[in-house]
């Protein structure tokens, strides 16, 4: 099963080089030989998909695919040798291998070279292209059916192209079943913060996250230091995934940097360096000298994250957060962006623009979601010396503002503000009902 043209949006450099990712898979099969019962069909497991073989080679799908709904992108591989013939019953037991939540973000490589999936398969191209009606561009979904291919083989082949400059959720499983089921190892070192700012001669905390080639956390791994800066906090890499560094910043101004690997280091995304900027004005908002913005900022100083909460007021579109000014002067959001949001019900994240404003105030500005940096109308004040203050955004699902948008548990917006002192932060909501 492969899968092409995929690059991550944003920090990623296992998926940001767009080349083709391998992944082996088996099919599952029940052959059943009754006396009474003649010409009984194939039971066949492939994909997500359940279907009933025939002889003549008629299929009767049992359960249709979930590999594409909306824009959620779901892989679960089969691994493993199971073959059994009797004349009673079987229990049949399947154990995670790579399982969890974690999705990356994807996107096409270029406007010529969209997404695409192929996998092996028993179908027919008919029924495949049946099958995959419903998540049809036709149907208002992101499955290119005109420009899909099936390829007759042993076995056949059919690649699934998904439309172009879309984010989609892409989520990876192993599943084993039987014997000789290979456990899955590190693939890739990630870390959410790779330009840090640090006060000369202070002490900080940098984590980085190992994962598998399923985007899965792989613990117990000794993650490598080779510097005299770096000392690890921590022994292995825990449940998930993580393993902390503690960082010792030189006692002058400038720039330094920091590496961590694993594996043999061979490839890009066996390392993380971090390229550390060393300023007085660390923690100041959130924001270093060359204008990035800080996630989730917790120093003193800063714009921190309190809370966060739908369904404000029994409206499950309104979503609230709460901001807390640690600094010592008011200050305003002047222009916001919504650069993510995942849907937990679809998988799909198809929220189309929200409303952000100020949580006792009216009106308030639109952001397209996935959109740019937009002035706000009015400005969100801050109060300074920890005070607290509740900002909204109401979500629609289409441009028009016609159809609301209910938020709901385990959904996750990301959302980037800039401050009136030309300071930004990005704020990770993952919101609980109010």
């Amino acid at each position: 099963m492969t899968i092409e043209n995929a690059v991550s949006v944003g920090e990623n450099a296992y998926w940001s080089s767009g080349t083709t990712h391998e992944y082996e898979t088996n099919g599952l099969q029940y052959r059943p030989t009754y006396n009474e019962y003649q010409n009984a069909p194939n039971t066949v497991y492939e994909h997500s998909l359940l279907y009933n073989q025939f002889e003549d080679s008629r299929n009767t799908i049992l359960a249709d695919q979930s590999i594409v709904n909306g824009r959620q992108i779901t892989l679960i591989t089969l691994d493993g040798s199971y073959q059994e013939s009797t004349s009673g019953s079987v229990t049949l037991n399947a154990r995670p291998v790579s399982v969890s939540s974690e999705t990356v973000a994807v996107t096409n490589t270029a406007p010529d070279e969209p997404v695409t999936i192929t996998i092996p398969t028993r179908m027919s191209e008919e029924q495949w292209m049946e099958t995959l009606e419903d998540q049809s561009v036709a149907n208002g979904g992101y499955v290119d059916l005109d420009e899909t291919t099936y390829t007759a083989g042993s076995p056949s082949t059919i690649s699934l192209v998904l439309t172009g400059d879309e984010t989609y959720n892409l989520r990876l499983a192993k599943v084993g079943v039987g014997t000789q089921v290979e456990e899955e190892g590190a693939t890739y070192v990630t870390t959410d913060t790779p330009n840090p700012t640090v006060a000369p001669g202070a002490t900080e905390r940098f984590t980085v996250t190992v994962k598998d080639q399923y985007n899965n956390p792989v613990s117990g791994l000794v993650v490598n230091e080779s510097e005299s800066n770096l000392e690890p906090v921590t022994e292995a890499t825990d449940e998930n995934g993580e393993m902390v560094f503690e960082y010792t910043a030189p006692s002058s101004e400038g720039s330094d940097s920091a590496t961590v690997s694993i594996l043999d280091d061979d490839e890009a995304y066996e390392h993380v360096t971090f390229d550390v900027t060393v300023s007085d004005g660390a923690g100041a908002g959130g924001d270093d000298d060359d204008g990035t913005d800080a996630i989730n900022p917790s120093e003193s100083g800063d714009i921190r994250l309190l809370d966060s909460e739908y369904g404000i007021g029994g409206d499950k579109s309104i979503l609230e957060f709460v901001l807390q000014n640690t600094g010592s002067s008011t200050t305003q959001i002047t222009s916001a962006r919504i650069s993510f949001y995942y849907d937990a019900g679809t998988g799909s994240g198809e929220v189309d623009n929200a409303k952000i404003r100020q949580a006792d105030g009216s009106g308030g500005t639109t952001l397209k979601v996935r959109g740019e940096f937009v002035d706000l109308s009015p400005e969100i004040g801050l109060p300074g010396n920890d005070a607290t203050t509740r900002v909204q955004l109401e979500f629609w699902g289409d441009t028009k503002q016609s159809k609301q948008h209910d938020v709901k548990e385990g959904d996750f917006i990301v959302v980037s503000v800039t401050f009136s002192n030309g300071e930004s932060a990005t704020y990770f909501l993952a919101p609980d009902k109010a």
